[in-house]
């Protein structure tokens, strides 16, 4: 679904700037059509595989939330509660990454213009020697984009790092609150 729908976007957006006029076409770059057929279209294509999760991750919470409960009793609450501690970072951490994102398709943007600029007036800046002018000015805009790919790859790293340490947590929760209320308080005794 995610490929079909990527390839219907990047045809519709194809043929959308095919079809512009010539009041239209200034008012939006090339930089930003490619953009637009290559970044945007991926990012929707990758999101298909998450829609499942909207009704399979409170089913899976549900099931585990009651085989928790069989064994442990009420200590499996502690594991719920710190999977629900987790969902305020985790929306945090999204946060984060959607704005730094942004920032970095803004550059990713400018730096398209600049260099489509250059490209276009190309005569002009031969002409006039701006070659060294429109370079740092292109580099300047490209170290920004490379800092902030290298801040998102580090915060998705952690993250992600975080995120796939969330079962340990929540484990690690239930479990320690069922061996500090004692077992023999606890009915639910669990064996090997």
């Amino acid at each position: 679904i995610g490929m079909n729908m990527r390839s219907s976007l990047i045809t519709l957006i194809y043929q959308k700037a095919l079809k512009l006029d010539a009041a239209s076409q200034g008012q939006t770059s090339v930089g930003e059509l490619v953009t637009y057929m290559s970044t945007d279209t991926q990012r929707l294509a990758d999101t298909m595989p998450y829609f499942a999760q909207i009704w399979s991750s409170p089913l899976q919470i549900i099931i585990c939330m009651i085989l928790l409960y069989n064994q442990l009793g009420w200590s499996a609450f502690a594991g719920l509660a710190t999977c629900i501690i987790l969902i305020p970072a985790n929306i945090w951490a999204q946060k984060l990454v959607r704005g730094a994102t942004i920032a970095n398709m803004t550059l990713k943007s400018k730096r398209v213009k600049k260099t489509t600029e250059m490209l276009n007036g190309m005569k002009v800046m031969k002409l006039y020697s701006w070659e060294e002018s429109f370079q740092n000015a292109i580099n300047t805009i490209r170290d920004a984009e490379l800092r902030k790919l290298w801040f998102l790859a580090k915060c998705g790293t952690v993250f992600s790092v975080l995120w796939g340490c969330a079962p340990v947590f929540i484990s690690f929760a239930a479990f320690t609150t069922y061996i500090y209320t004692g077992t023999e308080a606890n009915p639910h005794v669990l064996t090997s």
